[in-house]
């Protein structure tokens, strides 16, 4: 599961939703009460905090010891999204920090909540992800190979049954196909 977090400026005066401006980000002509961040300045910080970080990737990705953070700007905003396992809770406030260094309070769109600039948001702790649930099918795929005729293929399957605990047929038992009583 992804997490979210953008950030921007907005110009005295000029009072909208956090969420109405979160949707708008979509469409930068709607932007108008915005202002522009210094947005090399954040890059290059960016790439302090990150050494992998590269800006010129299409898809900047950044790594993390949980998961992965991509980077995502315009000349209006920033937003980040931490990937499966996502970021832990130190590199989230290190990104919140450093916003705030240009003046960028914390919107986080899970919560529909926009932080004050130097508030320090409750993350939740960066959880694993969840293991994928592998059943019978998946087994009997990784055990066969390109080279195996249809009987081969059937011989697996059925062994793979066997050591499943499963019978071979999709029948119910006969106790299970007793007439409903009138």
């Amino acid at each position: 599961m992804s997490y979210d977090i953008l950030f921007w400026k907005q110009k005295r005066g000029f009072r909208a939703e956090p969420e109405v401006i979160y949707r708008d980000l979509l469409k930068p002509e709607n932007l108008k009460g915005l202002q522009r961040l210094p947005v090399k300045q954040i890059l290059g910080e960016l790439k302090k905090l990150f050494s992998d970080f590269n800006q010129k990737e299409r898809f900047p990705l950044v790594t993390t010891d949980t998961g992965s953070i991509e980077p995502g700007w315009s000349e209006k905003h920033f937003s980040f999204t931490s990937r499966p396992g996502g970021s832990n809770e130190h590199e989230m406030h290190m990104l919140v920090r450093l916003m705030q260094k240009f003046g960028c309070p914390l919107y986080d769109p899970q919560l529909n909540k926009r932080f004050k600039l130097h508030d320090s948001p409750p993350f939740r702790k960066a959880e694993p992800e969840e293991p994928e649930i592998r059943n019978l099918n998946d087994h009997v795929y990784d055990a066969l190979s390109p080279d195996d005729d249809l009987a081969a293929a059937i011989r697996k399957m059925k062994q793979i049954e066997k050591q499943a605990g499963k019978r071979s047929t999709n029948r119910p038992n006969r106790a299970d196909r007793s007439r409903p009583k009138r």
